[in-house]
């Protein structure tokens, strides 16, 4: 898009001029063989369109499935027969396991003290044999009874005790089974209530259908812009493409102004807004800057706009509107007007900066330099001439001419 050309105010851009002319046409400019309806750019950012509402469609079908899925399951059971039954049978032999632990802790004491008895049995015997007084037989025969009785009753008790070992091994493999086997439900629980299996396989639907939407939405875009860029070059008589608004004027009257609905009177005073903005500078390049975005995202298919009042127009006229911003020192509702001077800035010293790139600044300089050396020359050649050699002056005019090409260029 071609900017306003603004005018000089103080050595600094101050208003707009005229731009393109105006054309109402939304659409890029057809070939001048072909119809508007067959144009194909137009069908293709048609195809866009469809695309796109038919992708919110399907989103918003999802959002729906998702709430109704939601639903069925907080009034379904939480948890499933199948998933309640291996969580229980976990719970019973957890217990179970308690329970072989303890008998096995048990029948561990019980052998220990059985082992001390005989050992005490060993000893009062020992004593008896070993005993130089006399020993009479009834009691020799009643310590060997009650250390055979003590050796017998320490293998009963670690018989019991590997019997205990096995109940606890076997209740541990037990749980560690049940714990496997509810890990197993949890992974997969059944099919659950009917209303939750409805409603999943119904959302499962939908969201392969948005997927869909999604590629033909991106797949469109993309022969959107493959078209436009093969009519761009197959279609050099067709020239730029026409714009909204003829000037930067009208589009900030006709279109900014128009959908910019604030309260920017006395009751607020945290917006600044002026007339005359097309005396501020800023204002003036900050505007054709969102006026160039909105010339371009007007062409492209859904969310474009969208896009650009969030990217472009909201951000610069919150600047702009901003109490510290360029209007800080007007008000229209009283008519102060005042502009803000411009920022100073000393001259870089010489080669600080290369000069790496042509650009029009430079050419104007260069041109204006050429102007100034060409007139210094005449002046010094006007000032070598006797006053008598005038008249002798090849030139119907009889005077030097004064080159004049280039300047106001």
């Amino acid at each position: 898009m071609k900017p306003s050309t603004p005018r000089r105010r103080g050595g600094r851009s101050a208003a707009p001029a005229q731009a393109a002319p105006a054309a109402p046409a939304a659409q890029p400019t057809a070939r001048p063989d072909k119809a508007p309806g067959t144009d194909p750019v137009a069908q293709a950012a048609a195809v866009v369109r469809a695309a796109y509402d038919a992708l919110l469609d399907a989103q918003g079908q999802v959002a729906v499935a998702t709430a109704q899925l939601d639903e069925a399951r907080a009034a379904a059971p939480r948890l499933s027969p199948r998933l309640a039954a291996a969580a229980d049978a976990v719970d019973a032999a957890r217990s179970a396991q308690a329970t072989a632990d303890a008998s096995l802790d048990a029948a561990d004491r019980v052998l220990a003290d059985r082992d001390g008895a005989v050992r005490v049995a060993e000893a009062k015997l020992e004593e008896l044999n070993t005993s130089t007084q006399a020993v009479g037989v009834g009691q020799l025969v009643a310590a060997e009874e009650r250390q055979a009785k003590a050796v017998r009753d320490r293998a009963a008790a670690a018989e019991e005790l590997s019997a205990a070992r096995r109940v606890a091994q076997r209740s541990e493999q037990e749980l560690t089974a049940a714990q496997e086997h509810l890990e197993q439900v949890r992974a997969d629980p059944g099919p659950g209530p009917a209303s939750v299996v409805s409603a999943d396989t119904k959302l499962a639907k939908l969201r392969r259908a948005q997927a869909a939407a999604e590629g033909a939405y991106a797949d469109a875009q993309q022969a959107h812009r493959q078209v436009a860029a093969d009519a761009a070059k197959g279609n050099p008589l067709a020239g730029p493409r026409l714009q909204h608004f003829q000037s930067l004027e009208e589009f900030v009257s006709d279109y900014v102004l128009e959908n910019w609905e604030r309260d920017n009177g006395s009751t607020h005073t945290d917006l600044r807004w002026c007339a005359k903005w097309w005396e501020h500078p800023e204002a003036i390049t900050r505007l054709e800057h969102v006026w160039e975005a909105f010339e371009a995202a007007r062409r492209e298919p859904p969310p474009a706009m969208s896009s650009w009042w969030r990217d472009h127009l909201d951000h610069h006229m919150a600047r702009l509107t901003d109490p510290r911003g360029p209007f800080e020192h007007c008000d229209h509702t009283t008519g102060t007007h005042r502009c803000l001077p411009p920022w100073n800035a000393d001259p870089a010293p010489d080669g600080l900066f290369e000069d790496t790139f042509e650009s029009e600044t430079a050419i104007e300089r260069a041109k204006v330099r050429d102007i100034a050396d060409q007139r210094a020359a005449h002046h010094a050649a006007v000032a070598e001439v006797p006053v008598d050699a005038a008249a002798e002056h090849p030139n119907t005019d009889q005077t030097t001419p004064i080159p004049t090409e280039g300047v106001g260029a």
